[in-house]
């Protein structure tokens, strides 16, 4: 059957199932899916330890909710006083956790003092699923996961600032603050540059309200 190449397909929000025409010579070099109706999938932040990744992402999935979302974590250690089940973290076994990273179903992990964390791929399929983007910061070995037709990660590089700034925020590190508690307002500035770069480049990618 001769697959027309400026066919358009058509499929539900909320569907992760596809449909339509796709021509044949793109099949042939890569697989690929129909793109969701609200732009990518998945938004990667990269970047080095304390140039504000976490802080944007946060920032970001703040103003907008409707749009944008967030993963919880899973780990293998115990729960903190306080911390509540699939708020904080998923709390799961660790060999469950072991048995997930040989199937290939964790986005990335770590261990830390004995204790496994990491991503899992059904927490990005949930927020996918919700019709939202999936914002994840994270290091490049997940890419390893993301990149492909699934997912189609659109991915940002948060660079590192000058020296000094780079010094202010490594401070900040682990601990979220008001604009007010900013150490200087080079630093306020760096991150509102970086919001505002942000928001032009993934929105342009994502489906307005």
């Amino acid at each position: 059957m001769f697959l027309n190449p400026l066919s358009f397909g058509a499929r539900k929000v909320n569907d992760l199932s596809t449909s339509g025409f796709v021509p044949a010579s793109l099949v042939r070099v890569r697989p690929v899916a129909m793109l969701s109706p609200f732009g990518r999938r998945v938004i990667v932040m990269l970047g080095a330890n304390g140039v504000g990744r976490r802080t944007l992402k946060r920032m970001l999935i703040e103003q907008r909710t409707h749009l944008l979302a967030g993963v919880v974590p899973v780990t293998s250690r115990a729960p903190k006083p306080g911390e509540q089940q699939g708020r904080d973290y998923k709390f799961e076994r660790k060999e469950d956790i072991l048995q997930r990273i040989r199937d290939h179903q964790m986005v990335e992990w770590g261990e830390y003092k004995a204790a496994l964390y990491g991503t899992t791929a059904d927490s990005v399929r949930q927020v996918v699923r919700s019709g939202r983007a999936c914002v994840l910061d994270c290091t490049t070995r997940a890419l390893e996961v993301l990149y492909n037709a699934e997912f189609m990660p659109f991915v940002v590089l948060v660079a590192a600032p000058p020296f000094e700034e780079l010094i202010q925020l490594s401070r900040m590190h682990g601990k979220p603050r008001e604009d007010a508690e900013l150490p200087c307002p080079s630093v306020r500035s760096l991150i509102a540059r970086w919001l505002t770069h942000c928001h032009q480049i993934m929105f342009r990618h994502l489906r307005m309200h």
